[in-house]
């Protein structure tokens, strides 16, 4: 297990993964209060599922139905930091430990 100089490691990623997540749900809500008219293609003509919108519109309840990732880049990073190799080159097991936490 890595070992931060300013704490363990999994307690940092729980801090920053909720760090992340109250982003993304404040980034959510604001999108929502947005009109269908700042993105036409993805809010009035189906671009995103359920896309089907007046222009005049909030984009309300369509936010559910996106997605949200903390990304694989981060995870090849991390190894890289944790193993000295990329994922491609690793064993997998500090990775694996960290998405069982995830």
């Amino acid at each position: 297990m890595i070992h931060s100089l300013e704490g363990d490691f999994f307690t940092n990623l729980t801090n920053y993964m909720e760090l992340t997540r109250e982003f993304l749900k404040k980034r959510y809500a604001f999108i929502a209060s947005q009109k269908c008219s700042s993105n036409p293609m993805a809010y009035c003509q189906g671009g995103i599922y359920n896309g089907h919108k007046d222009p005049s519109e909030e984009v309300g309840d369509i936010v559910l139905s996106f997605t949200a990732s903390f990304g694989i880049t981060a995870l090849n990073e991390l190894n890289i930091l944790h193993e000295g190799k990329p994922l491609h080159e690793s064993d997998h097991v500090f990775v694996n430990e960290v998405l069982d936490f995830m």
